[in-house]
């Protein structure tokens, strides 16, 4: 079940009943705020036709395939982008005739995968598209695309959601079957909803256990003015990553904030109050300098702990 972005899925359900879909939509957003699902709840009605909702469950409806990162079959192991072979046979599938539907569809999840050639060989597709047919690329940062592959897309920009939404969402979870990630997502959503900012990939992601180990973790070092050991405070960070990613980096950081933004609000000391005010500044922009940089997300982390160890020092006389 999708929540929210209900202004998106009205926009196409219009296209759909005028006939007026364009021959490709870029669902943009940030990673977990359901693009991909949403664009999976579309398809039947995108596709048409009687039965179309039960070929899709069972990977079998012939107009509408999915193109994603594969395993190498040489190797067995899981390649890092999507390739050209790959969109090349995607275009042989769209040169030929529907079977069951109005059209012919595809699902790109996600379009920032493509390498250069395989994106190159996309753009020749989207410069002249054959009728009947819709491409829905989920893109999670579409500064990595072609800006005449963007030029050539409708775009579709999903927000996170607010909070009436992801209580929805957050009620929702209940009925999964991860009880001690509902656990955590049920006990308490409204600082979930502030950490993830309404975005409910994070939110599960959040809910995990070793997040709590983090946040924790992250508290007592506030509390202690980051007065530990600089080789074990570096140590310490690749530990305090949710995930080894970019999007892990967020999160820690999301916790890290908000724990800091906590101790502003909340220290019983005026001088630790302002240090963690200014920490929190700190913290600004550090995974976006680590996406433009391409630096170790661990490493990112390290050097912001030690830099707030350093703040720490220069004010001790105050903190």
């Amino acid at each position: 079940m999708i929540f929210g972005h209900d202004l998106i899925r009205t926009q196409l359900m219009d296209a759909i009943a005028q006939d007026k879909l364009h021959h490709a939509y870029l669902l943009d957003g940030p990673r977990g705020i359901g693009k991909a699902g949403f664009a999976e709840t579309m398809l039947p009605h995108i596709l048409g036709g009687q039965g179309a909702q039960g070929l899709l469950h069972s990977g079998a409806h012939p107009d509408f395939i999915r193109l994603e990162i594969e395993a190498d079959p040489k190797t067995g192991k899981m390649r890092r982008d999507i390739t050209r072979d790959q969109v090349e046979k995607l275009l042989q599938f769209l040169i030929k005739h529907t079977s069951l539907a109005d059209r012919k569809v595809v699902l790109i999840d996600a379009a920032d995968d493509l390498n250069v050639n395989a994106a190159n060989n996309l753009l020749k597709w989207l410069e002249e598209p054959r009728p009947n047919t819709c491409l829905l690329l989920v893109a999670h940062r579409v500064d990595r695309l072609l800006p005449t592959i963007r030029s050539r897309c409708a775009r579709l920009r999903f927000r996170p959601l607010d909070r009436s939404a992801f209580m929805q969402f957050a009620e929702s979870q209940g009925q999964d079957q991860d009880q001690e990630r509902d656990q955590a997502l049920l006990s308490d959503p409204e600082r979930l909803f502030t950490l993830s900012g309404g975005i409910p990939g994070q939110a599960l992601q959040l809910s995990n256990p070793k997040v709590e180990q983090a946040k924790a973790t992250l508290s007592k070092l506030i509390n202690t003015s980051f007065d530990t050991d600089p080789l074990a405070l570096a140590r310490l960070a690749r530990s305090l990553l949710v995930s080894p990613d970019i999007e892990g980096l967020n999160m820690s950081l999301r916790l890290l904030r908000h724990s800091l933004r906590e101790q502003a609000g909340a220290a019983d000391n005026p001088a630790q109050a302002n240090f963690a005010a200014i920490a929190y500044k700190e913290t600004l922009n550090k995974d976006s300098q680590a996406k433009s940089l391409n630096i170790d997300p661990a490493q990112v982390l390290a050097t912001l702990l030690l830099d707030l160890r350093d703040l720490a020092r220069q004010g001790q006389t105050h903190v």
